[in-house]
């Protein structure tokens, strides 16, 4: 990065990060996404949480686009673990 950026910035030991926008993501651009998974029958019948619970929950938090950081930051692990699984 060095000549791209300020070298004030590039130096400097605390750096500064920033969040993907999940919320907005998960109310828009990757809701249908999101609901084909939560439908599908591995993640419905996982034996690692409760499937139709969180599908109900995520067709609640799609329906009405109110998806917050809380919300997200409780979906993700079960979420990416499935991902991670059903990509085997």
């Amino acid at each position: 990065m060095k000549g791209l950026i300020p070298e004030k910035v590039r130096t400097r030991t605390w750096k500064v990060g920033f969040n993907a926008p999940m919320p907005e993501w998960f109310s828009n651009e990757l809701s249908e996404f999101l609901l084909d998974e939560v439908n599908s029958v591995s993640f419905l019948e996982s034996r690692i949480w409760n499937g139709k619970s969180i599908r109900r929950f995520v067709e609640k938090k799609v329906r009405e686009k109110s998806w917050d950081w809380n919300d997200c930051i409780r979906f993700w692990p079960v979420f990416s673990a499935h991902l991670l699984i059903s990509n085997k």
